[in-house]
C-alpha cells in the first residue's frame, strides 16, 4: 500500500501546482530558510509519509519539534487542528518521540495566549500534564544565548527594546512604553554592527 503524502492530500482538493510550489516557497520564508529550500520543501511534502504514518514508521525515533501551546480547559477544544484537540494530537506525538523541542515563545512559556486572566489555560509544553517523560530540549547551542546576549545579528534590537514575544511573562509586566529591563545590568555583543540606514529614520 503506498503512503500518502501532503502533495497527495493538497493535490485531491484541487490545489494547483502553481498554488502548491508558492506554498513551499512561502514556507520556507517563514521558516527563515533561503529560497533554494523551496524545492527541499517540495520534495519532502511529494514523498514524506504524513504525520500518522511517519509516528508509526519512525516509532521512538523523532524529535517532536512543537509550535504554540495547547490550552487545557474544555478538553482542549480551544485549539482544532484537522478536526481533533491539539492537546490530544500532542500527547500522541509525545507517546512516540524520542525528545520533544518547545518550537518559539508560545511552546516555551505560553506567550499572549497564556497572558491574564488566560480563559483557555494556555500551557507552555514542559508544563502539560500527562505529558510522557521525555527530555524536552529548551537551550540554544549559541555561547551568547546561554550568557543572556542580546540577539542584534538575528533580528533582535538592543536589551531595551527585547520586549515582547521574546520575554517570558511580557504580556503581564505592564506597558508597552515602559523599559522592562536595565541595559546596563546585561552583558551585551562586545562588537555591535551600526543601524542599517532605513533604521536611523
Amino acid at each position: 500500500m503506498a503512503i500518502e503524502t501532503f502533495h497527495d492530500v493538497m493535490r485531491r482538493q484541487g490545489i494547483t501546482c502553481r498554488s502548491f510550489n508558492k506554498f513551499c516557497s512561502l514556507t520556507a520564508v517563514a521558516l527563515g530558510l533561503k529560497p533554494a529550500h523551496a524545492q527541499d520543501i517540495r520534495h519532502a511534502m511529494e514523498t514524506k509519509p504524513r504525520f500518522a504514518e511517519a509516528t508509526e514508521k519512525y516509532d521512538g525515533n523523532f524529535i517532536l519539534a512543537v509550535e504554540g501551546n495547547p490550552p487545557l480547559s474544555q478538553e482542549g477544544m480551544s485549539y482544532i487542528i484537522g478536526g481533533r484537540p491539539f492537546l490530544e494530537q500532542l500527547k500522541h506525538a509525545a507517546d512516540h518521540c524520542k525528545a520533544i523541542i518547545p518550537w518559539g515563545s508560545c511552546a516555551s512559556w505560553g506567550c499572549v495566549q497564556a497572558a491574564r486572566p488566560n480563559p483557555t489555560q494556555a500551557t507552555p509544553v514542559h508544563k502539560v500534564p500527562g505529558l510522557v517523560d521525555k527530555p524536552i530540549i529548551e537551550e540554544s547551542d549559541d555561547e551568547g544565548a546561554r550568557k543572556g546576549y542580546c540577539p542584534y545579528e538575528v533580528g533582535g534590537k538592543e536589551p531595551t527594546t527585547c520586549i515582547g514575544c521574546s520575554e517570558d511573562g511580557f504580556w503581564d509586566k505592564g506597558s508597552f512604553y515602559e523599559r522592562l529591563s536595565d541595559s546596563a545590568s546585561r552583558p551585551t555583543r562586545s562588537a555591535v554592527p551600526p543601524r542599517p540606514r532605513w533604521a536611523q529614520a
